[in-house]
Parts: C-alpha cells; structure tokens; sequence
C-alpha cells in the first residue's frame, strides 16, 4: 500500500478546510488554532449558508492543549515527527516537552534523534497508555512562553472508533465529542457514540 497525503496531513496535525453539510475545519491563524464545523444536515446548510452564516458551530483550541493535541496525532504515525515540527505546529518550543518526552524515551515508549521523535514497537503496542501518560502530565500544569508568560494547561479529549468508516466520519464523530467534553468541564474525555467520561 502506499501513503495517503489526505490522512497524513491530519496525522502531522496540518491545516484543513472544510467544505459542504457537516464538514470540519482545523484553521492555523496568526494568533490562535480555530477549528469549525458547519451545519450538519443539507437543508440547514443550504438554509444558513444562503443567509451567509455557513458555520454552524467555531472554537479556539486553548494554547495549553496543543501540545497534547498534536502528540495525539504525530505519535500515531510509526514513523514519529521531525523536532521542528511541534513547534511550527504549536508555536510552542519543543523543550516545554523534552522532560516528558525524555521519560517516556527511559521507558522503552519513545525513540528520539535529531531527525525524529516516534514511537518504539512498544510505544505503538501501548500508544493509549503514552497518551494519557502526557495528558495527565500536561494537565494542570504551567507551560513556558517564549515572552516569559506562562499558560496554564487542561485537557479536554474527543475519541471515535477509527475501524470503521472514512476518516472524515470518524473526526466528525470525535469532534462532536471533543465539544462535549469541553461542555462538561475541564480535564475530560468523552466517548463518541457511547458518551462514556471520565473526570481527572
């Protein structure tokens, strides 16, 4: 098999833009990440559209979660991600990681050089227990800004079921559950379809 640009472009936590009934969008602004859905069903769409308000729900992703944002894409690809690449990705410097990333390294998860940053066959065969380990290492905690601010970061996790469907049904399903997860409150996850959560 070979490579799909289309899902790897996701995976490397890229810019997409959505277009027709129930397409999502992740926009990179100047100053913030902003991801949108539009109207899901055809007729509201046609309807809000024609009024000139196409999107029917619109949300920053907190500066705090990209981190964890884009490890929970980048770290499911075997062949990892180039260091600079966080950064260009987050606008965040890799060494607000680096300690978290140097354990998991310790432990067997995490392979790292100067050309990439992947996870091991044991990483892989254990990616859930990875990234929960840097969203509970993230969550609640300060992360250092290149002007000397300091955010404070919570985590809020939308999960679908990747198995079954196209990829755009299954980021459908996981944003809706992403909202839902930041409707609850701070530090949660919810499951798509089952609606299952957990609070940290």
């Amino acid at each position: 098999g070979h490579r799909c640009r289309h899902n790897l472009n996701y995976w490397q936590f890229g810019d997409y833009l959505g277009i027709g009934a129930g397409a999502h969008s992740k926009l990179t602004l100047h100053d913030r990440v902003l991801r949108q859905m539009r109207w899901k069903h055809p007729a509201a769409y046609l309807e809000n559209t024609a009024a000139g308000n196409p999107v029917q729900e619109t949300g920053d992703v907190a500066a705090g979660q990209l981190p964890f944002e884009f490890l929970m894409n980048a770290l499911r690809l075997s062949d990892g991600f180039h260091p600079a690449l966080f950064e260009a990705r987050t606008a965040q410097p890799l060494s607000a990681i680096m300690g978290r990333l140097k354990a998991a390294e310790a432990d067997g998860l995490l392979a790292i050089d100067r050309e990439r940053i992947a996870p091991t066959p044991r990483g892989r065969r254990f990616l859930n227990v990875l990234l929960e380990r840097f969203r509970h290492s993230l969550a609640g905690h300060d992360i250092p800004l290149p002007d000397g601010a300091f955010i404070r970061v919570t985590i809020s996790i939308g999960v679908a079921d990747a198995s079954h469907g196209p990829i755009e049904t299954v980021l459908h399903h996981a944003d809706f559950a992403l909202y839902e997860a930041k409707r609850l409150g701070r530090n949660r996850v919810i499951v798509a379809e089952r609606k299952s959560q957990c609070a940290t």
